[in-house]
């Protein structure tokens, strides 16, 4: 959006500007819908890499491992 519609600020300085109520609410309900989906996906993603090591391979077994330092 470069810029305010000339005519919207017109309407709003003369007092003709009339806000829906219902397409103020429904615009609401559509983005608190969305936050909810792109929280839930992100409930179920992953990283990819644990310590350093892609997640799934052959080093993250549960044995013990050596001191690196």
């Amino acid at each position: 959006m470069d810029r305010v519609d000339p005519h919207l600020v017109n309407a709003v300085r003369e007092g003709t500007y009339i806000v829906d109520p219902y397409a103020v609410a429904g615009a609401m309900l559509q983005r608190s819908e969305r936050y909810a989906e792109a929280d839930r996906l992100a409930t179920m993603l992953e990283a990819g890499e644990v310590d350093g090591l892609t997640r799934g391979g052959p080093d993250l077994d549960s044995g013990t491992r050596g001191d690196i330092a």
